[in-house]
């Protein structure tokens, strides 16, 4: 797909949705059963694997349906970039592939083209307190996210303060599930395929999918999570063994499931 920050949001979506339509369309001629599909994705590519079959869902004329959704350490929201995992990786002093800074950066690059509101997505300051206290923080809220993650440096975030001209500015694209697709509502989420979900502890997109395993766990939607310890994101490329056992366990998984 075309890549931001020279394609903006919708581009790399609509590159990933005319393929795997046309895919779909034309699965026995790859020799594959359309009944028989998944799709999967790590990091971004987790967010456009789930935007994709958000999108799909509900598109009347795609007759043979997605059978699962397999997200590898997806990037779900730029809503809250104060849940304790982007609280605890916030900085590029540790050994981590990714973190909060370069998150921000990655949303930026894909919602505008520019990271011209930085800080003030770094510090929630680009949602108002109206937004704050909306059904959109219920969707990312740290209460689904597992105490266990919640040390003794974490800064309980407040909702009683926003810069209301940047909001406006980003309001249409942080909002929009196809761009975070934890900011679907609940009747959107319980239209999806059975969903795996696999997460690393080391990893600021870790809380990310905690929130959306609970959420589809709340909507009684299959979904099998898959947590590692010790790890972070980007592992299952980094030829450990517990990368092979990793990428065991999504074998598996598609085996019994797709």
């Amino acid at each position: 797909y075309r890549r931001s920050p020279e394609h903006v949001f919708p581009v790399p979506l609509e590159d990933c949705l005319s393929a795997v339509k046309y895919f779909i369309a034309n699965a026995e001629s790859f020799g594959v059963d359309p009944h028989r599909i998944a799709i999967s994705g790590d990091s971004a590519g987790g967010n456009l694997a789930m935007a994709v079959a958000l999108n799909l869902s509900t598109d009347s004329r795609i007759t043979h349906p997605l059978k699962s959704q397999i997200l590898i350490y997806p990037a779900l929201q730029a809503f809250d970039f104060q849940l304790p995992s982007y609280q605890t990786f916030h900085d590029e002093s540790g050994p981590f592939i990714i973190s909060t800074h370069g998150l921000v950066r990655a949303f930026l690059w894909y919602g505008a083209g520019k990271t011209l509101f930085f800080n003030s997505f770094l510090t929630n300051n680009h949602t108002t307190s109206a937004l704050k206290r909306s059904k959109y923080s219920n969707f990312v809220s740290e209460k689904n996210v597992p105490k266990k993650f919640f040390n003794e440096n974490y800064i309980e975030t407040k909702s009683d303060y926003g810069d209301e001209e940047t909001c406006n500015e980003v309001s249409d694209w942080i909002l929009n599930p196809l761009f975070a697709p934890l900011m679907a509502t609940n009747e959107s989420l319980s239209k999806l395929p059975p969903t795996f979900i696999l997460l690393a502890e080391y990893d600021v997109l870790r809380d990310d999918g905690y929130i959306l395993a609970k959420r589809l766990k709340n909507l009684n939607q299959k979904v099998q999570l898959s947590y590692w310890e010790g790890l972070q994101h980007g592992f299952l490329l980094f030829g450990l063994e517990a990368s092979e056992k990793a990428m065991n366990e999504i074998i598996k998984y598609v085996h019994k499931n797709v």
